[in-house]
């Protein structure tokens, strides 16, 4: 449910909703995704962007004269209603991209398929058995249900989560 995604500032503005970057099935921001570059320049310039908190962006960006200083944007930060906030202002047009998180997909008619791969397609038939035994009262149900629906959902997780790394030493 990760797709990646680029689209234009706008030289003075500093806010931009999920629509602005033309997504229609966004649900969420990967926060650490998000890169700069000069329009124009094919990406020759790129930077990464640091991901900031919206309380401490808000702390520094738009507070006193920080509100109108307009130069290439450094640092990236989620408002609580998930637009965007670039600091600095952008003084010039930006090419942006990152990635983001869709939305779920509702499964409501015969021929909906689900967006996760097909070969996990399994794990929502034993999700919906565990659902069915708890219904229905059928512990031999349940037991296979869980037990499938744990196996692949642990497969799922190793091929689809990011490989967790250790971090620097902290001294």
């Amino acid at each position: 449910m990760r797709e990646s995604f680029d689209f234009n500032t706008t030289a003075d503005v500093w806010e931009y909703s999920a629509t602005d970057a033309g997504l229609t099935d966004f649900g969420n921001w990967k926060r650490d995704s998000f890169r700069a570059s000069t329009y124009g320049q094919d990406y020759k310039d790129e930077q990464l962007l640091n991901y900031m908190e919206w309380t401490t962006f808000r702390n520094l960006y738009r507070y006193a004269n920080m509100r109108n200083t307009k130069a290439r944007p450094v640092v990236v930060s989620v408002m609580p209603n998930k637009d965007l906030a670039f600091g600095s202002i952008p003084d010039q047009v930006y090419v942006i991209d990152g990635e983001y998180y869709t939305q779920p997909v509702t499964l409501s008619a015969d021929a909906d398929t689900p967006l996760l791969p097909a070969r996990f397609h399994m794990a929502i038939v034993y999700r919906a058995m565990m659902y069915y035994a708890g219904y229905e009262s059928a512990p031999e149900v349940m037991a296979r249900g869980e037990f499938e629906y744990r196996r692949l959902y642990m497969r799922m997780e190793i091929d689809q989560l990011p490989t967790l790394i250790s971090g620097p030493p902290l001294a």
